[in-house]
């Protein structure tokens, strides 16, 4: 189901919908977040990936720099979450293993929407899952699925809720390519970039290093099509934060 239609400045309609929902980490420092990286530290991408600096936490789609709380503790759920995990499909069945865990760090629910300007952009409707995905996921191999056989239909009309609930916080756009990862903070600048795109966008960027007027989301994701043509087509993000958790227990 749509959430909203946006008609950008140059007449595009922009279409939205929900793709699923996570638990990310609201734990680890920038630094903590870097230290699964070898070749990266935090330094070399705040210098490097960010375009606006004065960033503590940067929130992008991506679980790369963002990750999943359950990742994080080394929790795998055993069951069909969806087909592209770490996102549940079902929010009531991820908050419903949440609370059976013993988390002790605080993090956030959030829901993720994806916006397509036509048939051609938007999220496919049919996922085929290759050999090297079916290993990461435990329970699509305790079906017994050979690669190349499992096709997951309805991408997004299996999301459940379907529509934004109000109470919902938004926290910005993002730019991201089919698996999620984000053109705005996971595909590297060089210094011309840093300092001439720097200078364009840095000052539409919000504290999460994310854009919160659609405009420029749009615009920046067609700047990452040419710029990271390895990943493209982009697309644009919204994520909202339906609540905060903060454990009672230590």
């Amino acid at each position: 189901m749509l959430q909203k239609t946006i008609i950008t400045s140059d007449g595009t309609h922009y279409h939205e919908v929900i793709i699923g929902f996570e638990a990310r980490e609201r734990f680890l420092s920038l630094e903590g977040r870097f230290k699964k990286f070898e070749q990266y530290d935090v330094s070399n991408y705040v210098n490097h990936f960010l375009l606006k600096r004065d960033i503590e936490m940067p929130l992008p789609v991506d679980v790369n720099i963002w990750d999943s709380i359950l990742h994080r503790l080394n929790l795998e759920p055993t069951t069909w979450i969806g087909p592209r995990p770490p996102r549940w499909e079902n929010l009531a069945e991820l908050t419903d293993y949440l609370a059976q865990q013993a988390i002790d760090q605080p993090y956030d629910l959030i829901a993720i929407t994806r916006f397509y300007a036509d048939e051609s952009t938007r999220p496919p409707r049919i996922v085929k899952f290759g050999r090297s995905a079916l290993q990461m996921m435990a329970y699509l191999v305790q079906l017994k699925l050979d690669a190349g056989t499992y096709r997951a239909t309805n991408l997004w009309d299996s999301v459940m809720p379907q529509t934004l609930d109000p109470q919902w916080s938004f926290i910005g756009y993002d730019i991201g390519d089919e698996w999620a990862l984000s053109g705005l903070m996971d595909c590297g600048y060089d210094d011309d970039e840093i300092r001439d795109l720097g200078a364009t966008w840095a000052s539409k960027l919000n504290e999460f290093h994310l854009f919160t007027d659609f405009n420029d989301a749009a615009a920046f994701c067609e700047l990452s099509d040419q710029r990271v043509r390895e990943h493209r087509p982009f697309s644009v993000y919204g994520l909202y934060r339906i609540r905060h958790i903060t454990p009672m227990f230590r």
